[in-house]
């Protein structure tokens, strides 16, 4: 199995395809797989080198026991670590929900290794953290706060399948919040896409940011909310892979 070693922590990782190379991260409580269920790695693989990984506690990735070892910063050297793995200087990333939040992380933090952004239900003004209890990792308090970060109630096989596994790194993720990177707006200069459910609690503030972003367009998914903002491959695809070659086109 491929893996990055980044200072001892093992992040999983796959790689499909051939062509310009484009990175897919996964929302919290998922994994690389999701991109395949969603049928994503199928569509793009014919014309790009895709790339997926499991955050550091999700998936086959390491789970540190150490709640320090989930702040956004050590974060973002996780997926530089997989890019040079792979051997790739610079990515078109696409990011849902926490992934996207690691787009913006990127922006801050490597924005020479970026050649797009596309970015579904995050933003960059940053947002609270969620204790994980006093007493450790209580996982119906976990449920709780993630269905509060999500801004709706989590559907049943979600929570089956978070209570079947270490919630601890996820409770840990929660707890760090996301910083505000609101001042890398006007240094944003990379093309962006954003989008976000109708429905989804982030929706106005995704609106808000790709209207501040000077290369950034926003397209409105009707009808969803957060949790299944990107679960419908048909909506929002066809504007990525228009995105992506409209950017072939200029470069």
């Amino acid at each position: 199995m491929p893996y990055a070693n980044n200072n001892g922590v093992h992040i999983y990782y796959q790689v499909e395809g051939d062509g310009t190379s484009l990175l897919l991260h996964h929302p919290l409580t998922s994994s690389h797989r999701v991109w395949y269920r969603n049928g994503f790695v199928d569509a793009l693989k014919n014309r790009y080198r895709v790339i997926t990984m499991d955050m550091r506690g999700h998936g086959r990735s390491d789970k540190p026991p150490e709640q320090t070892a989930y702040g956004w910063g050590v974060r973002v050297t996780d997926i530089v670590t997989v890019l040079d793995s792979v051997g790739a200087d610079r990515v078109h990333m696409v990011g849902y929900s926490a992934g996207g939040f690691g787009g913006f992380a990127m922006a801050k933090h490597a924005p020479d290794r970026l050649l797009s952004l596309i970015i579904g239900a995050a933003h960059p003004y940053g947002e609270d953290t969620y204790p994980i209890g006093v007493n450790g990792v209580d996982t119906e308090e976990l449920l709780n706060n993630f269905a509060i970060a999500a801004g709706e109630p989590l559907h049943h096989s979600l929570k089956s399948s978070t209570q079947k596994r270490d919630v601890a790194p996820i409770a840990y993720i929660l707890s760090q919040g996301v910083p505000p990177y609101e001042d890398i707006i006007p240094d944003i200069n990379v093309p962006c896409l954003l989008f976000s459910g109708e429905h989804d609690i982030r929706y106005e503030r995704v609106k808000k940011c790709a209207k501040e972003i000077k290369n950034a367009a926003f397209v409105p998914i009707m009808g969803r909310g957060h949790l299944d903002g990107f679960t419908h491959i048909d909506v929002i695809l066809p504007y990525v892979i228009k995105f992506l070659e409209e950017f072939d086109e200029k470069a």
